[in-house]
């Protein structure tokens, strides 16, 4: 939301800790948003944070079942954002009163909440929303060739790989794995990779093993142990050999007109 309006509702928050002077119910009120906010930021870092071996999301969602099925963490951040936000207002009434008091003459109000105003546009200017784009989706009419390979071809509750194994960096890099997610009501089958709010650290350390070495044992036993049945591979990926570790083959069973292919592994 910005450093200036944080920071103002870290004032208000502080205020309202330290100072008895204030109404119980305005204490009690801020009190409670800042509680909401700190958990809400912590919320939304999700699993990825580890304190040595132990992941604090996995110990909450262990005690409140729900957490675990939460689908993106980062939507703890609107709630938080939302908080802070409302502290920041508050913060800032507190900063009108204060510059009221202080400054002397008649016109003290008008001066005071000229000074307020100015402070508040610099906080609603200090980060501007991102430009909007435009995201056209998928024709379900005319699914992609291995979409309908997949559909007519694999078992029901069969698993795929998608051969794209994006870095933990810029949110753009997933773009193509989440377009071949869309295609997903076509073929029904379940996919082990793509994009998510929430990773767990089994996918991290997959990806990390897959980008580093593919094909190699430590990949192929992670493909026996999640059950892939196919793999899914873009024209940009190397192709596996039909021998793989881990007692494990791979034969390509399907060519589309757009370079991608399916191989099966058994």
């Amino acid at each position: 939301p910005g450093w200036l309006i944080c920071l103002l509702a870290v004032g208000a928050t502080a205020t309202a800790a330290l100072r008895g002077s204030q109404p119980p119910s305005l204490r009690r009120m801020v009190l409670f948003l800042g509680g909401i906010a700190v958990v809400a930021v912590l919320g939304s870092v999700g699993p990825r944070p580890r304190l040595g071996q132990v992941s604090p999301w996995d110990v909450v969602a262990n005690v409140i079942p729900p957490f675990a099925s939460v689908r993106s963490p980062y939507r703890f951040a609107y709630l938080g954002q939302l908080a802070i936000l409302l502290l920041s207002a508050l913060g800032l009434i507190s900063v009108r009163h204060f510059w009221r008091w202080r400054i002397v003459g008649i016109r003290r109000g008008a001066i005071s909440a000229g000074l307020c105003g100015g402070l508040g546009l610099i906080s609603l200017l200090e980060v501007l929303p991102c430009a909007p784009f435009l995201v056209i989706p998928p024709d379900y009419s005319r699914p992609p060739q291995w979409a309908v390979y997949l559909a007519h071809n694999s078992p029901p509750g069969s698993v795929i790989l998608v051969l794209d194994f994006p870095g933990p960096g810029q949110l753009v890099e997933y773009e193509s794995i989440v377009r071949v997610m869309l295609w997903q009501p076509i073929h029904r089958c379940s996919l082990v990779n793509g994009y998510s709010g929430a990773f767990p650290h089994r996918w991290f350390r997959l990806a990390e093993v897959w980008r580093k070495e593919p094909y190699e044992e430590e990949a192929c036993r992670l493909l026996k142990e999640s059950g892939v049945r196919f793999l899914l591979r873009p024209p940009t990926f190397p192709p596996p050999p039909h021998h793989l570790p881990a007692g494990l083959s791979a034969n390509r069973v399907f060519v589309d007109n757009g370079g991608w292919d399916v191989w099966a592994v058994k």
